[in-house]
């Protein structure tokens, strides 16, 4: 008999009520730690939205201003302040943002470089577009125009 109850000891396993609060209570604590930061996460990326919009639209700007012709660059961008998707409608899905779009010779403001060297001052067009967000941070991005 005494073989039979050392038998069922060995064969059974489980977990004891004890051990099964403490799991209980590890997994409450790693869960609230873990929901926590994923909090802080979320309600701080609400704050970078602004910066992050004036970022995409600064960047989707510049990138229609280098696809236009040369000339056109300067007559049309020069000191535009408008708001406009390439198709000239205005954006007003973005209120409070600010645009300001200068060109000027980069002749004077860049000279260095072998490649820069090769190409004629006039022909080259340095582009800033800088777009102000509601909350006041500026995203500038510049690029240079190569007729």
């Amino acid at each position: 008999m005494c073989n039979k109850l050392e038998l069922n000891a060995q064969t059974e396993r489980g977990l004891t009520l004890i051990e099964l609060l403490v799991f209980i209570v590890i997994v409450g604590i790693a869960a609230t730690a873990i929901l926590g930061v994923f909090g802080s996460l979320t309600s701080n990326s609400a704050t970078l939205l602004p910066e992050k919009q004036a970022q995409a639209f600064a960047a989707s700007k510049l990138a229609e201003i280098m696809a236009e012709p040369f000339a056109t660059v300067v007559s049309r961008y020069n000191g535009s302040t408008a708001m406009t998707f390439p198709d000239n409608s205005p954006v007003t899905s973005l209120p409070g943002y600010t645009l300001s779009i200068t060109t000027v010779a980069a002749g004077s403001v860049i000279t260095s470089g072998p490649a820069v060297a090769a190409i004629p001052a006039p022909d080259r067009l340095l582009v800033t577009v800088t777009v102000t967000a509601p909350n006041g941070t500026t995203s500038r991005l510049r690029g240079i125009r190569i007729r």
